[in-house]
């Protein structure tokens, strides 16, 4: 059945030629005709009036899929939940501006949502201002050549790698070689299971079309050694492009918001991610990802990921390679969030990249927020980004006393991108996790359990 989209917050202001006659108020002289002239007339005038009032209701079924319509420009905007499912799928204008009408009551011939589907997601038009951070930010660069926790004996138990990512190889076909070594390492080195996501700059990357089918034949030869995270219509990307085009295509803005919504209904899928707001160029050959959170087709796709209940694993770099802080918008995206969509389940890739007091900080504020960490010991391609390990891989004393303080908050996710290694995953996966393992071996034994897998497990089987 078609419907027309959107009609909570529709003014017909000037009346469009191929508006439905049912649809289009009465001129004034027509309703000052006098009830004398039109006498004997009565009670057929009455059938007409009812008549009227019940087109000028909301029957959407019968709007013509070409009629014009002004969208809403509340940033916050809510559909009908008793609309039908087709309903829910909402154009909009930053630029076009609207007084809102009474929502569409639903009628016999509309489709009702199905129960567990009533929620519907927020649906932004203008770009929404930055809040103040929900806490003190500490802008302060942490020394590098500081304390760090000394290696203890191996942590040697079960890990569940929570972000990794599977690259499509630059000849352009499947390589079911790289896909049976992906599964050969989480044997090999006592993996639970592994989460594949794409990168936030996917996109950019070539053989970009791929990458899906690639993480399909993953998922079906790794069994339940393997859960995917997704990205539909590679978002972030698109959310750059846009953002600094000053424009978008709001049609293709439709498709990504439908592909998403496919992807959260898909069984195999564990959560939506890796999404980034800022991505820089940190080691000379990276596209660049920048746009800031109050961006409004961010918030139409963080409203359907919030709404499904769904995990957002979400990259945001606060400081870039020049040294230039991103710290307010960040962070106060981060309050953001939270005031729009209280209950969204939020991990923050890499520790979210800023100092140890920030995270604290964070995840104090923030009760649905979890991290996943991982080492690096090359801090020339971090800069200015805080790592928890020094160049040989040992975890800052002040880290390893926040893992061990709020050990329920950490996960490990190596950020392994299968594929780019020379056909050496294996030995290469290896070897991080053997850092990862001496990491946690150097914590306390049950937090290094809790971050290893308890809390993975917890939230994704």
């Amino acid at each position: 059945m078609l419907t027309a989209p959107g009609f909570k917050g529709i003014l017909f202001t000037n009346y469009p030629n191929n508006l439905p006659a049912a649809y289009r108020c009465k001129k004034p002289e027509e309703k000052n005709m006098s009830i004398k002239q039109k006498g004997r007339y009565l009670p057929l005038f009455l059938v007409i009036i009812i008549m009227l009032l019940s087109g000028c209701g909301t029957n959407s079924s019968s709007i013509s899929p070409s009629a014009t319509v002004n969208p809403v420009t509340s940033p916050a905007e809510e559909v009908n939940p008793s609309a039908s499912p087709a309903a829910t799928t909402l154009p909009f204008s930053s630029t076009t501006e609207a007084t809102a009408a009474p929502p569409p009551a639903a009628t016999d011939t509309q489709t009702p949502a199905p129960a567990d589907t009533s929620i519907t997601p927020k649906i932004y038009t203008t770009d929404l201002l930055l809040p103040a951070p929900g806490f003190t930010i500490d802008y302060t660069r942490t020394d590098l050549n500081r304390t760090v926790r000394p290696y203890d004996d191996e942590y040697s138990g079960q890990i569940i790698d929570t972000h990794t990512h599977l690259d499509a190889v630059s000849s352009g076909s499947l390589d079911m070689v790289l896909l049976s070594n992906v599964i050969t390492s989480t044997n090999k080195y006592n993996i639970g299971f592994i989460i594949v996501m794409p990168v936030p700059n996917q996109q950019m990357l070539k053989n970009r079309t791929l990458i899906a089918e690639q993480y399909q034949k993953l998922l079906e030869s790794g069994g339940d050694k393997v859960k995917l995270f997704l990205e539909s219509g590679f978002i972030s990307s698109w959310l750059n492009v846009s953002y600094e085009n000053n424009s978008y295509d709001q049609k293709k803005l439709n498709d990504i918001l439908k592909g998403l919504d496919n992807d959260i209904s898909d069984p195999d899928c564990s959560g939506i991610g890796e999404i980034g707001l800022y991505h820089f160029n940190k080691t000379g050959s990276q596209p660049i990802i920048d746009y800031p959170p109050t961006f409004a087709p961010f918030l139409d796709v963080v409203s359907r990921i919030a709404d499904a209940g769904m995990w957002l694993d979400l990259h945001a770099e606060p400081v870039d390679p020049d040294g230039i802080s991103y710290e307010d918008q960040v962070f106060g995206g981060l309050e953001l969030l939270y005031e729009q969509f209280p209950d969204l389940k939020l991990i923050l890739s890499h520790t979210a990249m800023t100092n140890p007091t920030n995270v604290r900080r964070i995840l104090n504020t923030y009760p649905n927020v979890m991290m996943n960490f991982k080492p690096v010991t090359n801090h020339d391609d971090w800069k200015n980004l805080e790592p928890i390990t020094d160049s040989l891989g040992r975890i800052y004393e002040d880290w390893a006393e926040l893992f061990e303080e709020m050990p329920e908050r950490f996960m490990v996710g190596s950020d392994m991108k299968f594929g780019l290694c020379g056909g050496n995953d294996i030995t290469v996966y290896g070897m991080e996790i053997s850092q990862i393992r001496k990491i946690l071996g150097s914590l306390d034994a049950g937090a290094a359990e809790m971050i290893a897998y308890k809390n993975a497990e917890r939230l994704f089987k």
